[in-house]
């Protein structure tokens, strides 16, 4: 565990954070002019991805300031803890309150479990106290049943998906999966003034946690045997008796931030006369190598097969005679090292034959389900108003966020193509299905340039440009150069209805 010391008025504070958090978490703000010094870095983690606007960067150094980008990804992200004690309680202040969380719990319907649970932990057991109906549905929230059990009976209250009902909290979230270039998501923890909500346990997400009122002591358990370094599934709630003592012991105050990778046992305990709130902002889930590898191994042995003859040849003569758990120990050791060799060999040949572009669209088909609409195209609900003027080759566009869409294979035979996109998803996780316009194949070369256009505004002409038409007699190349030019405009009128584009007429 690293501890970090700064206060965000030191003399070393980076230009960047001259705009303030309210500033960075306005769709205003997310132009691409927003002034920035980049730094070149090589580490494919602090790699800018394709459309990665600056203010998806300046709120990631934001949140782990004083630490740098590089020095985050180099010592800390799924390596170690890190703590950064900042000294400055408002730090946080723009984004998340206690006054904010009553709120929502007293102008909001929602449902306990789904929504929203109250739980105490009591004699070194979690105890959740959800209100059900008689069949086990979820019952719709009492607010002032739950602020009971908080103010007098020590309970806490944990509200899932704030970003559903907090503004801030969908901006600045919705702007780091424009940094991760993975699904984020948030929790907040209302805890009484000296009590614990939650038994000792990990996650499957890596976790920033924001301390945004009063403050809270946290143990975290890094040596214990029940962990499990980078988890792919969240524990059971485990016994203290179980874990062994802590590791690491400290107290988070207002405006501090803790990091811990998925895996990392912990447990916390709210200090002081007042209440502790702290907000989650998660990601990682279930996108990792195994997961990318998942979706290439099959596929390439499938076409290795058929592709190469080596992985159409018989088995060695009674290669189980020297191979097999009864051989593992003193077999025929020249027989079992050839063996292994062989396979090794098929093993790198095989990879060659990965599908390496059609697994990297699946993992961008699943971050596009996952992730929120993004907070700069606006309200996912809002009706967008028809377009005043036809769409003309002087006529400007540009993607109305980066990573809002992705051009993938469709239906071959019908010679399609599907424009996957986020605009119109819901704040709440993978409350809508996939959502998609399907395309004739042609556009591809239009779309593609579109997209990597983003953030610049590009005329439709060059759009027109992009388009290919080989092998065509001039008469009949005028002739798709038309079909194909009314089929752009449709598709370019669609995104615009979609809210994943935005046009400029003149």
């Amino acid at each position: 565990l690293h501890t970090m010391t700064a206060s965000p008025n030191d003399s070393s504070s980076p230009q960047q954070f001259k705009l303030s958090l309210q500033q960075l978490l306005s769709p205003k703000s997310s132009s691409a002019s927003t002034p920035y010094n980049s730094l070149a870095y090589s580490s494919m983690n602090v790699h800018d991805g394709h459309g990665n606007d600056n203010v998806a960067r300046q709120l990631f150094e934001f949140m782990i300031y004083p630490i740098t980008i590089a020095e985050f990804y180099q010592h800390y992200w799924e390596k170690r803890p890190l703590i950064i004690k900042r000294k400055a309680p408002s730090y946080y202040s723009a984004l998340f309150s206690l006054s904010h969380l009553k709120d929502i719990i007293f102008n909001s319907e929602m449902k306990y479990t789904e929504d929203l649970d109250v739980t105490i932990y009591k004699n070194k057991l979690r105890q959740t106290l959800n209100p059900s109906l008689g069949n086990g549905e979820p019952q719709k929230v009492d607010p002032q049943w739950v602020w009971d059990k908080f103010s007098k009976k020590g309970c806490s209250v944990r509200l899932n998906y704030p970003q559903e009902h907090s503004d801030s909290v969908w901006q600045f979230c919705s702007q780091l999966e424009n940094w991760f270039g993975m699904g984020v998501s948030s929790n907040c923890y209302l805890t009484p003034k000296g009590s614990g909500g939650f038994a000792p346990h990990y996650d499957d997400v890596d976790v920033f946690l924001l301390q945004t009122e009063g403050a809270k002591q946290w143990k975290l358990y890094a040596d214990s045997k029940m962990g499990i370094r980078l988890a792919r599934d969240s524990s059971v709630n485990f016994h203290e008796k179980d874990i062994g003592k802590p590791s690491h012991e400290f107290v988070l105050e207002k405006g501090d931030l803790l990091y811990m990778p998925r895996g990392t046992i912990h447990m916390g305990r709210s200090l002081g006369d007042e209440p502790s709130l702290h907000l989650t902002v998660s990601t990682g889930l279930k996108t990792t190598w195994y997961d990318f590898m998942s979706e290439t191994l099959q596929s390439a042995l499938e076409v290795a097969h058929e592709e190469d003859e080596e992985f159409r040849q018989s088995m060695p003569r009674f290669f189980h005679s020297y191979m097999g758990v009864s051989n593992a120990e003193g077999g025929n050791s020249v027989s079992r090292h050839n063996f292994e060799t062989y396979y090794q060999y098929l093993l790198a040949k095989m990879a060659k034959f990965a599908p390496l572009d059609a697994a990297a669209d699946v993992l961008a088909e699943k971050f596009l389900h996952d992730r929120l609409p993004p907070a700069t195209a606006g309200d996912p609900e809002e009706q967008v108003k028809p377009l005043r003027k036809d769409i003309k080759a002087n006529t400007q566009v540009v993607l109305s966020a980066p990573n809002i869409c992705r051009v993938v294979n469709g239906d071959l035979e019908e010679e399609t193509l599907y424009l996957l996109f986020c605009s119109r998803n819901s704040r709440r996780y993978h409350d809508k299905p996939n959502q998609y316009l399907e395309c004739e194949l042609g556009l591809a070369p239009a779309l593609e340039k579109l997209i990597h256009s983003y953030p610049s505004k590009i005329p439709v002409q060059d759009l027109y440009d992009s388009l290919i038409f080989e092998g065509s007699k001039d008469a009949k190349k005028e002739d798709l150069q038309h079909m194909f030019h009314e089929s752009l405009h449709a598709v370019l009128s669609a995104m615009h209805e979609e809210k994943i584009l935005k046009v400029y007429s003149k």
